[in-house]
């Protein structure tokens, strides 16, 4: 990764942008559940801890709460609490990149333009959303059984554990999007899996 890759604010761990970014690279990481940002800090601070200063875990309930009023206040918090090193790394509130990784799809609908509006708030101008979620005709989508089916005109879909996923179209995240101001600039799909060949 080059150093366009500086900040992330990452619904997922951020560890394999850590693992694999420059020596300057920072992560910005939230979730709605403080036991999940603790249990993503214990993981970077134990596989990576050079890199456990460079990631920053926040709670935040993106669907209803504004992401960079609650990033600017983590980022006052661990700039208080930590002392003047000279490694430590530049905090900052606005963001190169968001990534989301199989989240849109466990948003309500009615909140998932919300949702990403909030998601992006953090992004300075030119600014990218990376995602990777569940398509239609997914083999998730096709090993729901019927009893799960919530509503199918919509594709909602209730998980075992009571969560709720709903498989997206392109068209829906085009007009998702929209509403948050944004455009679809690429958008990739694949429903193969990947296997290795002699």
């Amino acid at each position: 990764m080059g150093a366009e890759y500086r900040d992330t604010l990452t619904s997922t761990s951020g560890r394999a942008v850590l693992d694999r970014a420059n020596a300057t690279a920072v992560v910005y990481a939230c979730d709605f559940s403080q036991s999940a940002v603790r249990l993503m800090e214990a993981n970077v601070a134990a596989a990576l801890p050079s890199c456990s200063e460079r990631c920053v875990g926040f709670v935040c309930d993106v669907a209803s709460q504004q992401v960079d009023e609650c990033l600017a206040e983590a980022v006052a918090t661990r700039r208080s609490s930590e002392s003047a090193s000279a490694t430590a790394p530049s905090l900052r509130t606005q963001m190169d990149y968001v990534l989301l990784v199989f989240v849109l799809s466990a948003v309500c609908p009615t909140r998932a333009s919300t949702f990403l509006r909030n998601a992006c708030a953090p992004l300075r101008p030119g600014g990218r959303v990376l995602f990777r979620d569940y398509g239609l005709y997914d083999m998730t989508m096709l090993r729901f059984p019927d009893s799960q089916v919530i509503d199918a005109q919509q594709r909602l879909y209730a998980r075992q554990d009571g969560t709720l996923s709903r498989i997206l179209t392109k068209e829906d995240m085009q007009r998702l999007c929209a509403d948050a101001g944004l455009m679809l600039v690429r958008h990739f799909r694949s429903t193969g899996g990947r296997c290795c060949g002699s």
